[in-house]
């Protein structure tokens, strides 16, 4: 099949797809001395399947098959010589030519290769990308529905996922015109769902202080008073900073909102459901505005530093991790990395607190199949049979923990020793099922893609995130504990109903687009500028008025229309 014959459907721009990588398996190195390492080196052993499959099971022939594949060039070494790569090639009998293109070069070049009637790849295998379902619906890209129904065509996929969850990521990939265009991914992580909730207090200054956790607005006021105004630290010094977060993430702002109106931009930009099914804007509500209010109070007396909504997370770290003495009470933050190094045990999870009107939530970004690890087969492919092979190794239960952990026994182990722990203290499972050797994750490496690809490891996988072993008397893991610990207590604060995932049709997206980046940027300006006293809370009524000229209730109904028609919800 040709894509030639589609080349009447052509497309001026691919817009940029953003790279979101999922921080699984990243840890800390435990002491050599306690593990023993029984592994060879890694040119001489492929981690695969440890029964091995006959080729009439797999239909696989004694010559690997030649497929060529375009991947961003990003964080591996080598692919070639990859350890991943060749698992992956072991286990689907091919042989991979990479086409590699810089992450800034990809959607330009993969929208050229195909305007300009190019051929394609047989595959394109990336991190994360938008156009799947525009370049599919146009011929560019195969439907993958007879593969992903069919057992015999991807044993691998039916055997490691269990049906239920088969289910789910089959749906999520399902476009508007009933097809499958990209294999889909599913390897949940319970601590990253409370990501945005990451909110860090100083439990010495508590006991110092003589002062409970603090549980509502009432009572986080008073102790962020006690922190401004009681030297905590002790030096005599009126130089403690009560509260304190950063411009991006907005931990501490999000964190504040959800006393007031349930508060999440990461799924769909502060958009709610009601109990009827209708979705509102959030920032328009008088709970936003009552939200406003009490964060300008916080702000307006020092207790939450304005030095949250202009710097970085680099020089939020940075006051944080004072090598002298402590001076941050309470801070928001996704990276367990900023605890204090003067007293690095003296951080705890603070749970969400309860405002005036009884509202408690915490944002929430449930891991739902189909987010990222996209892989298409072209239309130029001229050996489908092996493409799919390709793609259902990827679902090969040893070769995806290769994907998250690297090589066996030599970057991770199962022989987890004495005194080491769960790192995140939460879910079903009681006791660690591996440690990591040689933390490669999120670094340039010959071991693995970075998860690329399509993938899968159920929740509770003792190989998982959630299985993760760290040395209980070191405390450097300190930090990865809290991190579990914040998502117990964050667990199931969030309201059921609201949006966790949005596909807009193709004849909405760009409208949709243009009303999105307007009217967040003009909404994220105004929330600093209430909150700094730069724009009077008196002047809501102008803001209300001025999101009507900008076109918000035509925002909130492309919303509603990908909501009823795609919508994914809390459960």
């Amino acid at each position: 099949m040709l894509k030639k014959q589609y080349m009447k459907k052509l497309f001026a721009t691919l817009v940029a797809s953003s790279m979101v990588l999922a921080a699984t398996g990243c840890g800390d190195t435990p002491k050599q001395s306690q593990i023993e390492n029984t592994a060879a080196s890694n040119s001489e052993s492929i981690a695969v399947s440890s029964e091995a499959k006959s080729s009439s099971e797999t239909e696989i022939v004694a010559e690997p098959d030649k497929l060529s594949v375009l991947v961003i060039d990003k964080y591996v070494e080598d692919f070639d010589t990859n350890y991943y790569t060749l698992a992956l090639e072991k286990e689907a009998n091919v042989d991979i030519e990479f086409v590699k293109v810089s992450s800034a070069d990809f959607n330009q070049k993969l929208s050229l290769m195909i305007n300009g009637g190019d051929e394609l790849p047989d595959l394109v295998i990336t991190p994360n990308m938008g156009s799947a379902y525009e370049y599919g619906s146009a011929g560019f890209f195969i439907p993958l529905n007879e593969y992903f129904n069919n057992p015999e065509a991807m044993p691998n996929f039916y055997e490691h996922v269990p049906e239920e969850d088969r289910a789910s990521m089959i749906k999520a990939k399902i476009t508007e015109d009933g097809n499958i265009y990209a294999a889909p991914a599913h390897s949940p992580s319970l601590v990253n769902q409370y990501y945005d909730s990451r909110v860090w207090i100083n439990t010495e200054w508590l006991d110092k202080l003589g002062l409970d956790m603090p549980t509502t607005t009432e009572e986080l006021y008073d102790v962020l008073v006690a922190f401004k105004t009681q030297d905590p630290n002790g030096n005599g010094l009126a130089d403690e900073i009560p509260m304190v977060s950063a411009n991006s993430g907005a931990f501490a702002l999000k964190y504040l909102m959800n006393a007031f109106e349930y508060a999440s931009n990461r799924n769909a930009y502060y958009m709610n459901v009601d109990e009827n099914g209708n979705v509102y804007a959030a920032y328009t509500t008088e709970e936003w505005k009552n939200g406003l209010e009490y964060i300008k109070k916080l702000v307006s007396e020092d207790l939450f530093t304005a030095l949250s909504f202009t710097q970085d997370n680099t020089s939020t770290k940075a006051m944080v991790q004072n090598p002298d003495i402590c001076t941050v009470g309470i801070y928001g933050a996704g990276n367990y990395n900023s605890f204090n190094s003067a007293s690095p045990t003296a951080y705890e999870p603070m749970a969400p607190v309860t405002g005036p009107e009884g509202v408690r939530w915490t944002s929430y970004s449930p891991i739902y199949a189909g987010t990222s690890g996209y892989l298409v087969i072209t239309s130029d492919c001229d050996n489908v049979d092996a493409a799919v092979r390709l793609m259902d190794a990827f679902y090969d239960r040893d070769i995806f923990v290769i994907a998250c952990l690297g090589e066996p026994e030599v970057d991770w182990t199962t022989n987890v020793p004495d005194g080491y722990v769960l790192a995140y203290a939460e879910g079903e499972l009681t006791e660690p099922g591996y440690v990591i050797l040689n933390n490669i994750w999120g670094s340039t490496n010959n071991k693995h893609w970075t998860k690329y690809g399509p993938t899968y490891l159920s929740l509770y996988d003792p190989l998982g995130p959630n299985g993760k072993g760290v040395d209980a008397n070191d405390i450097n893991t300190t930090a990865d504990r809290m991190i579990g610990l914040n998502a117990e207590v964050c667990a199931g604060l969030y309201p059921k109903g609201q949006i966790v995932k949005l596909e807009h049709n193709a004849e909405d997206k760009t409208e949709y687009t243009d009303l999105h980046t307007a009217i967040s940027t003009y909404v994220d300006e105004s929330i600093v500028r209430f909150v700094t006293g730069d724009m009077p809370l008196s002047d809501w009524d102008s803001y209300i008025q001025e999101l009507d000229k900008m076109g918000n209730d035509r925002y909130v109904e492309l919303v509603q229309k990908a909501f009823n028609n795609s919508g994914l919800v809390t459960e």
